[in-house]
């Protein structure tokens, strides 16, 4: 491995846990989140974020608000449109770690791997090392996590991207055209989509909840589902008006209940 390669793979262990309130939640659920910096294998995991993020993007994905934005204004909206907003449950805990862990090691290029001296047995090791048995403490008591991926986790992100990655393409490619939406984009476990029908939408979402046991996506009660879109709307303008609700980078999945209450202009053809 060359020199610039070389990476500090273990460190002291000190693990510490958050809980955030899901306030634009129902109920206010609470979510545990794990820091992991400090842990023994916390550069390692930040070492093959890297290596894997090419896996983690798709034509389904957006990463940022202004990408999404842009490719919102692209579109050709017929006035009777529905949308729709869908939530994945819980999808860092309920990502099946040695499955994802099978799809990326399969999936990543040998040249990826090859400029750091690894192959593909090398490189499943090291997965591996990252992610099983993250431990973390609560109450005083120490605990393991056994399948899921942590919040917290360099890896977490990482490895819910790749893993609804390898399937949406799939279950989008082979969903009936029938209810098929016109379009969907997702921000790790959020999506936007617009149907043609009202009545798509459940049919879809019942469609994905059958595809994989782990998965289960949601219909976001924003009180918005199956709103026409009358009109294009001006995402710009509701963009800052959603900042204080999601921090700006999860602001890349834009609900669309706001795209109906805040809008304030309609774009010009």
């Amino acid at each position: 491995m060359p020199p610039d390669n070389i990476y500090l793979l273990t460190t002291v262990l000190n693990i510490a846990q958050r809980i955030l309130s899901q306030v634009h939640r129902i109920g206010t659920p609470l979510r545990p989140i794990v820091s992991s910096i400090n842990t023994f294998n916390y550069n390692l995991a930040k070492f093959l974020v890297k290596i894997i993020q090419p896996l983690t993007i798709n034509e389904y994905t957006t990463t940022n608000t202004l990408d999404f934005e842009e490719e919102i204004k692209q579109l050709n909206i017929e006035d009777s449109s529905v949308m729709a907003s869908f939530d994945v449950e819980s999808l860092f805990i309920h990502v099946p770690l040695s499955e994802t862990t099978q799809i990326i090691t399969d999936s990543i290029s040998d040249e990826s791997i090859s400029q750091f001296g690894l192959n593909k047995k090398q490189f499943n090791s090291f997965l591996n090392v990252a992610t099983r048995d993250s431990v973390f403490t609560f109450d005083n008591k120490l605990y393991t996590q056994i399948d899921g991926v942590a919040m917290g986790a360099p890896l977490g992100p990482s490895y819910a991207n790749a893993f609804l990655c390898h399937y949406e393409c799939n279950w989008l490619n082979n969903c009936p055209n029938d209810f098929k939406p016109i379009f969907y984009k997702r921000y790790i476990d959020d999506t936007y989509l617009l149907f043609t029908q009202q009545s798509h939408i459940e049919q879809f979402l019942s469609y994905l909840n059958d595809q994989h046991p782990n998965i289960k996506f949601t219909l976001t009660p924003s009180g918005c589902s199956g709103v026409s879109v009358s009109q294009k709307l001006c995402v710009h303008n509701f963009v800052s008006n959603v900042a204080g609700w999601r921090s700006a980078l999860r602001n890349a999945y834009i609900p669309c209940c706001y795209i109906v209450n805040n809008f304030r202009s309609a774009w010009v053809i």
